[in-house]
């Protein structure tokens, strides 16, 4: 059976913006459309407290190019990296790891 994923309030706002950013288009494929077929995914894992509800962690794409993007780790990273360029994307995952005080 498939862990349950715990969405909160916050995570629904997070991704509501990021796709509002985006004006609802995949940033991977172009396709657009507002409704369940459009996804806010995260640059980097969510399970960083630091930057999961960081717009700059986020990226709105069709449930396809997300689905694609989990199953292929090295698109995504080329992918992620050419979308928001390679210090940008080093600069959240750094951010990302960073252990709070």
């Amino acid at each position: 059976m498939a862990k349950k994923i715990r969405v909160r309030k916050a995570d629904i706002e997070w991704a509501k913006a990021v796709k509002e950013r985006d004006h609802y288009t995949c940033q991977r494929c172009g396709a657009r459309h507002q409704g369940q077929g459009m996804h806010a995914g995260h640059i980097v894992s969510r399970r960083y407290r630091n930057t999961r509800h960081d717009l700059e962690n986020g990226v709105t794409c069709c449930f396809g190019c997300h689905m694609f993007l989990h199953q292929h780790p090295e698109e995504a990273l080329e992918f992620f990296k050419k979308h928001i360029g390679a210090e940008k994307y080093e600069a959240l995952r750094l951010r990302a790891q960073e252990v709070e005080k």
